[in-house]
């Protein structure tokens, strides 16, 4: 079926809890990566690639916890690039998270597979029903600074992008609304949890991912 694509009040409406969620697992993975850093090299500068992957580690933990499912983007060209990601996914979006150094959608690179995510895409292998209209495809873009604190959050729906800096193109590109960044916690439970020390070595197998409208929220049975 043709994608329509929505407007981003819309959309910013359509998945504020989820843009929530996103905004808080963001906020404490960026704190549990610092944190590292202070044990571990506390007279040296964070380090913004290895700062990136642990921020998308703990992002994942975070989310997970949660209830929700959280993918790593293993469409990755490692050289050196910060844009690391993670992947949720409904019916009705696919978002992929994003680091971005200076704020603008970074490139989609030279992965096909990207570039038909940012193209609105899909592939062959995915089953949409014929009665549902395809999941449009987002990006929450982060910019931290240095020290890792993050200055801005976006959401940005893509409409085509390549290798190259001028190649990204969006429908539309807009800032997280600060009604959005200061809404009290839904999730404050999971901050006075205790979390590992260190990452797992194993996969969590009682975690199992269902289809519904609320991100494939982890159900035990």
């Amino acid at each position: 079926m043709p994608l329509n694509i929505p407007s981003s009040d819309h959309v910013i409406q359509d998945l504020t809890p989820t843009l929530k969620l996103i905004h808080e697992a963001l906020q404490f993975a960026t704190e549990k990566a610092k944190s590292y850093f202070y044990v571990e090299n506390p007279d040296e500068k964070i380090d913004p690639y290895t700062g990136a992957m642990l921020t998308r580690y703990w992002a994942k933990f975070f989310i997970n916890k949660c209830g929700y499912s959280a993918e790593f983007d293993s469409d990755l060209e490692l050289k050196n690039s910060p844009n690391v990601g993670l992947i949720l996914r409904s019916e009705n979006y696919h978002i992929r998270i994003l680091k971005s150094c200076n704020g603008n959608v970074p490139v989609a690179g030279h992965s096909r597979k990207r570039q038909k995510f940012y193209e609105q895409a899909h592939f062959e292998f995915e089953v949409i029903p014929e009665n549902r209209d395809l999941p449009l495809n987002l990006l929450v873009i982060w910019v931290a600074d240095s020290d890792l604190n993050i200055n801005e959050l976006s959401l940005a729906c893509p409409r085509e992008g390549g290798a190259l800096k001028d190649s990204v193109k969006c429908h539309w590109h807009q800032p997280f609304p600060d009604s959005l960044t200061n809404l009290e916690s839904q999730f404050k439970y999971i901050l006075e949890e205790d979390v590992p020390e260190d990452l797992p070595i194993a996969p969590n197998l009682n975690q199992r991912k269902i289809k519904n409208d609320n991100w494939g929220k982890n159900k035990t049975s």
